[in-house]
């Protein structure tokens, strides 16, 4: 089965909540809330997590090499509207 996180901007749940959301028979999909409320709504954000921690926290052991990366907006979910600019996503090893 596949693995895949999510980091979410959620308008109810603190931040670092996991919920879980299986939507893909294959896809053992979770997602992390690294933004919550409504405070901040208008501001630009950068984010920058430790992918592998989070992995190893939420599914346990190492991951396979990444194979997907997807960037999503459902403000058709609020019935809302949404801007993003996307800069570089990058993956570095941990600093020693």
């Amino acid at each position: 089965m596949g693995k895949a996180i999510g980091y979410i901007w959620d308008s109810n749940a603190p931040t670092e909540t996991v919920l879980g959301k299986k939507t893909l028979p294959a896809i053992d999909r979770r997602f992390i809330v690294v933004r919550s409320g409504s405070e901040a709504i208008g501001v630009w954000h950068q984010e920058t997590r430790d992918v592998l921690t989070d992995y190893e926290r939420l599914f346990g052991g190492q991951p396979l090499p990444v194979s997907y990366i997807g960037i999503e907006s459902h403000s058709n979910d609020t019935h809302s509207r949404t801007d993003a600019t996307l800069g570089r996503i990058a993956f570095t090893s941990k600093p020693k």
